[in-house]
């Protein structure tokens, strides 16, 4: 694998005890070329100050937070009620189609997630098709990308469901997004990856966590528990060579909810994250650039 410019996201999970502004000033000296937002984001910075979706990315770009991807939207899936959704997740899944569409469009953000329920109905595979195509339809509409995430006790909870689900709808605009974290506390084995097209993959996290989940459930070890790629003890590091051999990879970057980067600045997260992506993918024979030079180093 001799390709060197893979670009880098920083992931909203990363940074996000943090004001979007800080995030933005953060993601270039990371080595980052782009963040993410989370629609709770928008949504608490728009009411808060009164801006319009075209001054907040005024306001983000001149920091050098240029906007890749909006995250989470389930209303993609026949029959989800947002109502339905309860404890600190829900404010992250409450947007509308035409809230995450708006978003994507007047942000410049060309990706959007797509998350399935964790509960309720499961309508036949057709249904769930023709839904997320339909929808796939009114992004493309809009300039938006939307790609399916693989998330364990979802209703897509492995690559091959996600693979099937994209293949069936066939638009050139849906893709998949896949998380090392979610793929192996999922169990998906290395060997799925093989027959999943490297172009289907618009973008790939990276995060570990330990061996063992820790908490309750997904969601506690989920939402605060994950260690940097290379720092826990998920076996993560064979998703990475399968796609390596794939060719050009689509963005990349580390995606760790952590209450320890979450009691960090937002700078230090980002340097941090930033570090550790690139030594990880190095370690697998992935190039990246190198980090930025900082003034006084």
């Amino acid at each position: 694998m001799s390709q060197t410019d893979v670009p880098l996201v920083l992931w909203a999970a990363n940074v996000m005890n943090h004001p979007l502004l800080e995030r933005a000033e953060a993601v270039e000296p990371g080595g980052f070329d782009s963040m993410s937002l989370f629609t709770a984001d928008i949504d608490s910075c728009t009411e808060s100050k009164g801006w319009s979706l075209a001054k907040l990315r005024g306001e983000l770009e001149a920091r050098g937070g240029k906007v890749s991807a909006i995250d989470p939207y389930l209303g993609w899936y026949p029959g989800w009620d947002p109502g339905s959704v309860e404890g600190e997740a829900a404010a992250l899944l409450k947007a509308t189609e035409d809230d995450v569409l708006r978003f994507g469009n007047e942000l410049g953000a060309p990706f959007l997630t797509l998350v399935a329920p964790f509960s309720g109905p499961v309508p036949e595979f057709d249904a769930i098709v023709e839904s997320l195509g339909a929808f796939a339809d009114n992004a493309a509409k809009a300039g938006v990308r939307p790609h399916l995430e693989v998330v364990p006790t979802s209703r897509v909870a492995d690559v091959a469901t996600a693979l099937a689900l994209v293949e069936a709808v066939d638009r050139e605009n849906l893709g998949l997004l896949l998380d090392t974290y979610n793929m192996a506390r999922g169990g998906n084995d290395p060997d799925e990856l093989d027959p999943v097209p490297i172009e289907r993959v618009f973008h790939i996290q990276l995060a570990d966590a330990a061996a063992d989940q820790l908490g309750a459930d997904y969601f506690e070890d989920a939402l605060h528990h994950r260690e940097l790629p290379g720092d826990g003890g998920l076996e993560i590091t064979e998703y990475m060579r399968r796609f390596a051999v794939k060719g050009d990879l689509p963005p990349v970057g580390p995606e760790v909810f952590s209450d320890r980067l979450g009691a960090m600045g937002a700078l230090d997260a980002s340097l941090e994250c930033g570090e550790k992506c690139r030594g990880f993918l190095d370690s697998v024979g992935i190039g990246t650039r190198p980090m930025p030079q900082r003034s006084g180093s």
